[in-house]
């Protein structure tokens, strides 16, 4: 039987070392998208209270700035009838008491406006709340997913240099065995 030649074949070891490394590759692009569709999300959220605020304190300006025209109407209202009043006591009388019922409307629709706007700045404040505990959430995720990336880098520079190490050992291997394979030209 004629000695053939010795042909590289790849290794086992090779291959699966290799899928590994494409494994953590994709691994890693995979993660990398993820990050960047949660800071996408977040941002949607933060355009979303941001708007909503907005739109809170608008119409808390609305409110104050109609709850200031009623109160100068009934203010207005108050000196008019006031002015009035004729020197009889039943007059004077009747006037006291429209005033303050104005007041009393006035004081409790005020009231009833702020309840509304408290429980909106409620909602709001909540909002607000649960969207920074999303963001910790996601800033989290976010640390965890660069550790691993750290991981997977510093172990697959570690299968880098074993595999230099180990393809230098077959090297060398095979420097002790070339004198011993057999030639037709010797």
């Amino acid at each position: 039987m004629e000695p053939t030649a010795t042909t590289k074949q790849p290794s086992g070891r090779f291959a699966v070392w290799l899928a590994l490394v494409l494994a953590l590759a994709v691994a890693n692009l995979y993660a990398i998208r993820q990050a960047g569709q949660a800071h996408q999300r977040l941002d949607q959220v933060q355009r979303s209270l941001e708007n909503r605020l907005t739109s809170v304190s608008e119409q808390a300006q609305a409110l104050g700035a109609r709850a200031d025209r009623a109160a100068a109407a009934l203010e207005q209202q108050l000196v008019e009838t006031r002015r009035s009043v004729t020197s009889t006591a039943q007059r004077a009388t009747i006037a006291e008491r429209r005033a303050q019922q104005l007041v009393g409307q006035l004081d409790q629709e005020y009231r009833q406006q702020q309840s509304a706007l408290a429980s909106q700045l409620g909602e709001v404040k909540q909002a607000a709340s649960s969207t920074g505990e999303k963001v910790a959430s996601v800033a989290a995720d976010v640390s965890t997913v660069r550790g691993d990336v750290a991981q997977t880098r510093s172990e697959l520079e570690a299968t880098r240099t074993e595999l230099a190490s180990q393809l230098k050992s077959v090297k060398g291997d095979l420097g002790v065995q070339s004198g011993l394979i057999a030639t037709n030209a010797r």
